[in-house]
């Protein structure tokens, strides 16, 4: 009997720990950016691509800030901001969003660094 238990509570502990690394590994979120320059030409990229990799400083709602690599799929206007849907720490989407979408302070923040 105690080993029915003994197993059982193990289980319950692994199917705990599993639950947990799969939910975190689906958690996004997102990051305000401002485009500050022309990106960089992807070095294996064809002659005719049209897409850039952009380094820029992000920043969520609730002000924690961070380095956000993507790929923009063309070249962005400059000084747009976007908000950039992170998972595990890769760009999945990017969206431009006007001005008057982005917080104040996010906004002050991002703009000092152009």
């Amino acid at each position: 009997m105690m080993k029915k238990v003994g197993i059982t509570f193990i289980l319950v502990i692994v199917a705990a720990i599993a639950g947990y690394m799969v939910f975190t590994s689906f958690q996004e979120e997102d990051y305000y950016v401002k485009i500050v320059d022309e990106g960089v030409e992807p070095t294996d990229a064809p002659p005719e691509a049209t897409n850039r990799n952009y380094e820029t400083l992000g920043i969520t709602e609730d002000g924690e800030s961070d380095t956000i690599e993507f790929m923009g799929m063309k070249k962005l206007r400059m000084g747009a901001y976007l908000t950039v849907t992170m998972r595990n720490g890769e760009a999945k989407t990017y969206q431009e969003v006007n001005a008057s979408d982005v917080p104040e302070e996010i906004k002050n923040e991002l703009d000092e660094q152009s």
